[in-house]
């Protein structure tokens, strides 16, 4: 008669169920050893930043930090941000500690150049980085795939030098940072910190660390203030309860 697997295991010789324990075991060992081994390699692989990623606007001690990602070519970017500026022109820099990270979307030809424009201009005055940022926003149409189909990347980053120096970036500036590598491996950095931060598409807003799902471009100022009202009356309490 066929004997079942119990039965098979209860007949084999003790040697046999030795050094098949043995050998799971050894299996097993072997298992964790190559779960740690990458999981150390992935870590150590990671690139970390000399600073906290982004461009900052406001007081380090502001009770709340709003973070979003753009990315400069996307139409849903550049509606957000009209908005966007009402809700930090509304609360001010004391209650909002405003970061700006880029995001460029793969399928956006000059979204990448755009982040990398936004870092030439840094490099010359940080103070022009969120005009140049509205210039690229409205000149929305002029940078989209299809407008620069037929134009080289030297072309668009000609176009770029243009924006730069109607807000008095000197042209010949603005070029050699666009040539800079260290401002490519800065955009590099900022996509790499969203993509660690599950951001996938633009915009995409965080609030004190937290990732908003439901926020996008079509909130209006508001939206923002049911969501940040209660956190500033929560702050002023704890202020007069300290006080």
């Amino acid at each position: 008669s066929t004997q079942s697997t119990w039965e098979v295991f209860r007949s084999a010789p003790k040697k046999v169920l030795k050094d098949s324990m043995d050998t799971w075991r050894c299996s097993f060992l072997l298992l964790v050893a190559c779960v740690v081994t990458v999981a150390h390699a992935s870590s150590q692989s990671k690139i970390i930043p000399r600073q906290y990623d982004g461009y900052k606007i406001g007081s380090l001690s502001a009770p709340v930090t709003l973070e979003v990602f753009y990315d400069f070519q996307c139409d849903d970017s550049a509606a957000s941000w009209a908005v966007l500026r009402k809700v930090l022109e509304f609360y001010g820099p004391n209650k909002i500690y405003f970061i700006l990270h880029a995001f460029p979307l793969p399928y956006h030809r000059n979204s990448f150049p755009a982040a990398v424009a936004l870092h030439a201009v840094e490099m010359f005055n940080p103070q022009l980085v969120i005009p140049m940022m509205e210039l690229l926003f409205a000149n929305n149409p002029l940078i989209q795939n299809n407008a620069t189909a037929n134009m080289t990347d030297f072309q668009v980053r000609e176009m770029f030098a243009g924006f730069a120096a109607s807000i008095g970036v000197p042209r010949d500036v603005f070029l050699a940072g666009m040539a800079d590598k260290t401002n490519d491996h800065h955009v590099r950095i900022s996509w790499k910190f969203g993509a660690e931060h599950s951001v996938f598409g633009t915009p995409t807003f965080m609030l004190n660390g937290i990732k908003l799902d439901d926020a996008d471009e079509k909130w209006q100022l508001a939206c923002w203030r049911n969501l940040l009202d209660p956190l500033f009356s929560t702050c002023d309490k704890c202020e007069t309860t300290s006080g």
